[in-house]
């Protein structure tokens, strides 16, 4: 978190997403990350399961972007937007 030095995760795939997630009531897994400029986030694409971002959210006065995932529709991560993130393949 912010404050607490360099934090790194890196090459995240969906299953590691589907391990760490939340399932809310509708069955949609969910996973925020919150962190600040010094936090590194990548997320891996594997075949059939490409990773993608073309949205933000605003909540409680924080912005993020929003990764979803063509291997399971249900998935959503939530990345602060201070934080340096991206895809890798």
């Amino acid at each position: 978190g912010a404050g607490n030095g360099k934090n790194e995760l890196l090459n995240l795939t969906l299953e590691d997403v589907l391990s760490i997630g939340t399932k809310d009531v509708k069955g949609n897994i969910n996973l925020t990350i919150l962190g600040d400029s010094d936090d590194k986030v990548t997320f891996k694409n594997e075949t059939g399961k490409n990773w993608s971002t073309s949205s933000t959210i605003l909540e409680g006065g924080k912005t993020f972007d929003i990764y979803t995932n063509t291997g399971d529709s249900s998935v959503k991560v939530k990345v602060e937007q201070a934080i340096t993130d991206g895809i890798t393949s």
